[in-house]
């Protein structure tokens, strides 16, 4: 990680996996830190931004650190393989802010993080989703995407009684109720999160949502991942099958 910047200790930590975005990183970046200006300006002191590259073949990293010495509250990470679960892995437990936040280089809605934090302040909750299921979120994804994202949200239901209605995108956590589960979540793809928010509702943990709009996503096409995702989601259930033979909960 690059040496620490001098600024004060974080209460809000940024995560942010990258691979192979050597064409568009520069750009998003510049975005989120003039939003971050604009939105939570108050914060600008005491927040800090982890970009996990992971396993690039393009130039990200060269460019990750060309802006970290830039802009003072950005640190990179390095893994030598692709791995969008380990990148968040490591981002959350390196994140020293009370708060951790999960961000996607083609989405990022700081007006959202915004809005989540004054909700943790004021309630007891532990995570807050942005989800895009909601009746007064505006997704305008292809319809392929969002036929193919509901199907998905059902077998959820169906199969480990989520109550939510999204696990992807962006979320935010209370470090301290979250931190624990990290270490057993076992899937290393991009369902590392959606692992996470099944493993918080098995444990208890308060689980807020609140509507967000998407018009971008990601360029990685869905087809090819949807056998990897089943292969995934089996794990988890074993995963949680292996828990509940022994523990009432997780933890």
């Amino acid at each position: 990680m690059d040496e620490a910047k001098k600024i004060n200790p974080p209460e809000l930590s940024f995560i942010l996996p990258v691979y192979n975005e050597a064409k568009i990183i520069e750009q998003e970046i510049y975005a989120i830190d003039q939003s971050l200006k604009e939105e939570l300006s108050d914060w600008l002191t005491k927040l800090e931004l982890i970009i996990i590259e992971n396993g690039s073949i393009d130039n990200t990293l060269f460019l990750a650190h060309k802006l970290s010495r830039e802009i003072p509250y950005i640190k990179i990470v390095h893994l030598n393989k692709p791995s969008y679960g380990k990148s968040l892995k490591k981002g959350l437990l390196l994140g020293k802010g009370k708060y951790l936040a999960i961000l996607n280089i083609h989405f990022h809605n700081i007006q959202f993080i915004k809005q989540a934090l004054k909700i943790l302040g004021d309630q007891p909750v532990d995570i807050l989703v942005g989800s895009k299921n909601l009746p007064k979120s505006q997704d305008k994804r292809p319809l392929l995407r969002r036929i193919i994202k509901k199907l998905f949200n059902s077998f959820l239901r169906i199969f480990f009684r989520y109550q939510g209605t999204d696990t992807h995108g962006m979320k935010i956590f209370r470090k301290n109720s979250i931190t624990p589960l990290i270490p057993k979540c076992i899937t290393e793809s991009e369902l590392f999160d959606t692992e996470l928010l099944v493993l918080a509702q098995y444990n208890g943990l308060k689980i807020k949502e609140i509507p967000i709009n998407i018009n971008r996503t990601s360029h990685r096409g869905i087809i090819k991942r949807i056998w990897p995702t089943l292969k995934d989601l089996r794990k988890i259930q074993q995963n949680i099958q292996k828990w509940q033979r022994g523990n009432a909960k997780f933890l």
